[in-house]
This record gives structure tokens, C-alpha cells and sequence, in this order.
């Protein structure tokens, strides 16, 4: 089995964002026709505090070929939706899509000035788009045992804010998990 290594050096740029002393870069590298392995780097005053893949947290997972196959797992797809201001500080916001012989899933990742992360996962899709201290997700809701083929909402919208210093979703329509700095 190859596992897509790179750093990300060589790649082509996808997005960039800043806002005061964070920033983040979203870059991609080929991985047979039609794929990329995507790589996103966050920096508070230019020293690197998050990456991924290579972060514990792997909130772009890196992409493997199995022994003998044409094609590299799982189907990528990625773009950086920009730097919000939660809870008064700054995360970098991004999405990303994988798939293999289903729907996949959809992330939404925020790393925040001091390298924590919330991620926001759901099965098949997640949209995201960032309003003034909010940030707002959309996709389909499958209720507890619910089968992929048929969503309990099919187009369900949640508002991520920040009260207290934590992550707060409402309503609570897709799993959100938070991790401390590496």
C-alpha cells in the first residue's frame, strides 16, 4: 500500500486566507487522474500551528493506493472557506469532502489562533458559509439507525457559535467534536 506523504511542498495553491495574525493556505497535489491529496497549513504571526494531513487529528485524511489498485482512496475534494471571528477569536474555516465506492463524508474544520480544532462531520455532505460570529452548515440529517438512502431532513441548516469559550451547534443535526493544540 503507498500513503501519500508530501508535505505539500511542490503542490499547487488552492486558497488563501488571513485575518490579522492568522492565516491559512490550502494546497493540492495530483494523485492519478482526477484526484488531489490536499494539504492545509494554519499560522498565528507565521509560525506554523496546525496541519493536516500530518496532525494527529487528521482533519484531511491522507490518501492510500492498496496493493495492486489503479486509483488512490478516498476521492478528495476540498476549499478553505475563509477566517471567522467566534467567539472573539479567529479560526480558519475549511471543508472537505471524501468518498470511496458510497456518498462519502463531509468535515468541516476549525482551527483556531492557538491550534485547536472543531471538526463537524456528516455523511454525505456538508456545506458551509460564514455569517458575522456564527458559522452556518447545511446537509442532509439521518436520525440515529436512519439508512443513507433515505435522510430524515434532506436539507438540514445548524448555526456553530462559540458561548463561554466552547463550540455550541443548534440544533445539534451533525456530530461536532473538539481537540486541543497538538
Amino acid at each position: 500500500m503507498l500513503v501519500a506523504c508530501s508535505t505539500g511542498q511542490g503542490s499547487e495553491p488552492v486558497g488563501h486566507a488571513a485575518s490579522g495574525p492568522l492565516s491559512a493556505t490550502l494546497r493540492r497535489s495530483p494523485r492519478g487522474p482526477g484526484n488531489f491529496q490536499y494539504f492545509l497549513s494554519v499560522r498565528n504571526n507565521g509560525r506554523v500551528i496546525f496541519s493536516s494531513p500530518g496532525d494527529p487529528t487528521q482533519l484531511i485524511p491522507r490518501l492510500v493506493r492498496p496493493a495492486g489498485a489503479p486509483r488512490w482512496f478516498p476521492q478528495q475534494r476540498a476549499h478553505l472557506a475563509g477566517i471567522a471571528v467566534l467567539g472573539g477569536r479567529r479560526f480558519a474555516i475549511v471543508a472537505e469532502h471524501n468518498t470511496g465506492a458510497d456518498c462519502g463524508e463531509g468535515t468541516v474544520g476549525l482551527v483556531g489562533s492557538r491550534g485547536e480544532l472543531v471538526t463537524v462531520r456528516n455523511p454525505c455532505a456538508l456545506d458551509v458559509a460564514i455569517g458575522h460570529g456564527e458559522v452556518r452548515l447545511a446537509g442532509p440529517y439521518y436520525a440515529p439507525g436512519a439508512p443513507l438512502v433515505d435522510p430524515t431532513i434532506v436539507r438540514a441548516a445548524a448555526i456553530l457559535t462559540f458561548r463561554g469559550g466552547k463550540p455550541v451547534e443548534s440544533p445539534p443535526y451533525f456530530r461536532m467534536r473538539t481537540s486541543s493544540p497538538p
